[in-house]
């Protein structure tokens, strides 16, 4: 079970940094691809790695 667990934070730690590099590259002046789709991304990143973080309490919490 602690496996399962420990794949699932760094698979929230994956996204969570995704999330940052993309919104780190919104930032930027001259952006490819465009905002729009940039804004996109670190919204469904954020969302998962929260996801994916809340998941990983509850099963800690039930270990």
């Amino acid at each position: 079970m602690s496996g399962i667990i420990f794949i699932i934070f760094t698979l929230s730690a994956a996204l969570i940094i995704g999330m940052l590099y993309n919104f780190l590259a919104l930032q930027r002046f001259l952006v490819y691809p465009s905002r729009k789709i940039l804004k996109e991304r670190v919204k469904v990143l954020g969302g998962g790695g929260v996801l994916f973080f809340v998941i990983g309490m509850f099963l800690k919490s039930l270990q």
